[in-house]
């Protein structure tokens, strides 16, 4: 991703937070791509960049001994994100 693909995709992100702010909604930001491309480097740089909570797949796969997809519990993995959620609103 060149910078300025980079500079339009934060001001997207931005705007959209902006809109979202006033009724209340979180903005969620999914990074999808093939192995090595760059996903979790893109994913920490926007962290950074918007003030954002970075929730990346590999932290639930590597303890729960999966490896992709493929291994994912979906129903376990909407119960992590629900408890990391309610834990950052106590942290607040």
């Amino acid at each position: 991703m060149n910078l300025e693909m980079y500079s339009h995709l934060v001001s997207e992100i931005n705007r959209k937070r902006r809109e979202n702010l006033a009724s209340g909604l979180p903005v969620i930001i999914s990074v999808d791509g093939l192995s090595g491309v760059g996903k979790s480097t893109l994913a920490r740089k926007l962290v950074r960049e918007i003030d954002a909570v970075h929730i990346a797949l590999d932290d639930y796969l590597t303890p729960h001994q999966g490896s992709y997809l493929e291994y994912l519990d979906y129903l376990g993995y909407l119960e992590y994100l629900e408890d990391l959620v309610d834990l950052k609103q106590h942290l607040y």
